[in-house]
């Protein structure tokens, strides 16, 4: 190779250099398991000059390594799994990277490149994401909670169902003690009713058979009477 060569080589090298965008890096945090958004803006967009592409890794010379999604202006035109999503307008330039159920082997670096048409024009966005396990003190927190509020409600209802429960049994009871009672004095005011009955005829045959008596004793007084003035009378006679 002539030196020539070699300095228009280095050259060409060097101003390319120069004159690649260099490539910011932003850091994304989420939980596993929920869908995370990588975004991505490019507010010149042109649905007839533009395109993109989504890879895992740093974000190369050209294209994209380990490609998961490419789209023209307007749509997407291949992708890697229903995994990844572009859910914002194409068309307005918002290409931002939607990841459904993502895993831990989803954690790193993805690059986001808007080509534009001309030597060294794309621009490159690398993306670091960062996956956590979720905590679970506050979902236990709130389980517990809510068992324990329907634990509460069932045992309230329960005693309420069973205090009508003993309360309407002592009404019964009563009802049924008072007419009993009912029943028994009226039987005995029956039966004391009969017995005084009886006493009181009793009383009054009695009574009957003694003015009878009496009114012998009178008759035979007069007589007695009637008789002895008889004799007197015989005697004045004699």
């Amino acid at each position: 190779m002539s030196k020539g060569l070699l300095v228009l080589w280095l050259l060409i090298e060097f101003g390319r250099l120069y004159l690649t965008p260099a490539a910011s890096e932003i850091v994304v945090t989420a939980y596993l398991g929920e869908p995370v958004t990588l975004p991505c803006l490019y507010l010149s967009w042109s649905q007839d000059r533009n395109s993109m592409c989504w890879g895992k890794g740093q974000c190369p010379n050209s294209k994209c390594n380990e490609e998961l999604i490419h789209t023209d202006g307007t749509m997407v035109i291949s992708r890697k799994s229903s995994k990844y999503q572009l859910q914002g307008s194409i068309r307005r330039g918002d290409v931002s990277l939607t990841i459904l159920n993502p895993r831990e082997g989803d954690s790193g670096v993805y690059c986001c490149r808007i080509e534009v048409p001309g030597w060294f024009n794309d621009v490159k966005r690398n993306i670091r994401l960062q996956l956590e396990r979720a905590t679970t003190t506050t979902r236990r927190t709130t389980t517990l909670r809510t068992t324990t509020t329907r634990e509460t409600t069932t045992f309230e209802t329960t005693s309420a169902h069973n205090e009508t429960q003993v309360m309407g049994t002592p009404n019964f009871n009563n009802l049924m003690i008072i007419i009993a009672s009912s029943l028994g004095f009226v039987l005995l005011a029956l039966l004391l009713t009969f017995l005084l009955r009886g006493k009181v005829m009793e009383t009054n045959c009695s009574q009957k058979h003694t003015r009878l008596d009496n009114a012998g004793e009178c008759k035979n007084v007069l007589n007695d009477m009637q008789h002895g003035q008889e004799d007197e009378d015989g005697l004045f006679t004699l």
